[in-house]
């Protein structure tokens, strides 16, 4: 497909086309340049097809962009210790989130909801449980409160896919995956990423 754009921005894109259109149809063709704006967003808000290896066991990575720290922590949505992945989304995109394992999505945390857990103010997570009972939350925490751009496609108890798109997370954000203790990590800081496709850790059993 030629020009694929994340279906939570498509109206975004739409309509500013629309708008050019009738800038040029009232000015002419002196608004041309605003044509190259228009594929700039339609660029950064881009979502094309991958494909998904099919390893049940592998956490892959969530978004694309870059590991930029593997370290012990505090997972404060489950109050349990765990290995925590911190990845940097690209400055360009792509802006898509993919699901990193395959399992249920157990709850949801969102700003400005109550909750009793002292979690992080302003962060977005989402807690998934594989069949193997393997405990996975995955956070992302705007960097810049008002442009953040958060959509999340599933809803708490419904299954997820391993790699399979979920949602849209923009732009240029952290996200922080947190991982049972026992996990293999399989990469370092400073490694590129493609999400929905590359693995970054392996769970373990026995």
């Amino acid at each position: 497909m030629l020009l694929s754009i994340a279906k939570e921005k498509r109206w975004q894109v739409y309509l500013l086309a629309f708008l050019i259109v009738l800038l040029q149809w009232l000015f002419g063709w002196i608004v041309s340049p605003l044509w190259l704006i228009w594929i700039f967003v339609a660029y950064l808000l881009r979502d094309y097809p991958r494909k998904f290896p099919s390893k049940p066991l592998d956490v892959l990575a969530p978004v694309d962009g870059e590991v930029i720290s593997i370290e012990e922590k505090t997972n404060l949505y489950l109050q349990i210790n765990s290995q925590c992945i911190s990845i940097r989304q690209n400055r360009f995109g792509e802006f898509n989130l993919h699901s990193p394992t395959e399992g249920t999505v157990r709850r949801r945390w969102w700003p400005g909801k109550v909750c009793d857990e002292a979690v992080p103010e302003n962060g977005f997570a989402w807690w998934i449980q594989t069949d193997e009972k393997d405990d996975l939350v995955l956070e992302v925490v705007p960097a810049v409160s008002w442009l953040r751009s958060i959509r999340c496609l599933t809803q708490t108890g419904e299954r997820i896919g391993q790699g399979k798109r979920c949602g849209f997370a923009g732009y240029a954000l952290d996200v922080q995956l947190f991982l049972p203790a026992q996990s293999k990590i399989i990469v370092k800081p400073g490694d590129r990423l493609l999400a929905g496709q590359d693995s970054i850790a392996v769970f373990q059993h026995g």
